[in-house]
């Protein structure tokens, strides 16, 4: 069975608060677990706010679509911002003292740790953003 999400929201930080609140209806809706919906806010969350800090149109529009397809959920988050490849960012040294650090790039960290597949591509002038979560086992 697939069940399928789609959402349009500003590049600001309340839109962002609307996808928060609309992907936690919806886990509830698809039955995923606090945790899981957790981690994947954090996911939307850690992206949109580099596509409203680094790259989309003051008129641009963030579109989200959520499948649920047994137990792999695929986010796919599109912008018409500047081209950057999420995939090709460098880690952040984790092992480092955060004051050794370079500033940046733990929300991307974050966000390929919380994932299990993420693909970029740039078609039209967008950037599109697929990134596979299994929540197989949560949902046991």
């Amino acid at each position: 069975m697939t069940e399928k999400e789609r959402f349009t929201i500003e590049p600001t930080a309340a839109g962002i608060e609307q996808l928060h609140k609309q992907v936690t209806i919806l886990s509830i809706s698809w039955d995923i677990s606090r945790k899981q919906s957790r981690e994947i806010n954090l996911i939307l969350e850690e992206i949109c706010v580099n596509v409203i800090n680094h790259g989309v149109k003051k008129e641009g529009k963030i579109i989200i679509t959520l499948s649920l397809e047994d137990s792999m959920l695929i986010m796919t988050v599109t912008d018409n911002g500047q081209p950057f490849d999420l995939t090709a960012a460098a880690a952040p040294d984790v092992g480092l003292p955060v004051e050794k650090r370079e500033a940046g790039g733990l929300g991307i960290y974050l966000v390929k740790h919380y994932s299990d597949s993420i693909v970029y591509k740039r078609t039209d002038g967008n950037n599109i953003l697929t990134i596979e979560k299994n929540l197989h086992q949560e949902m046991e």
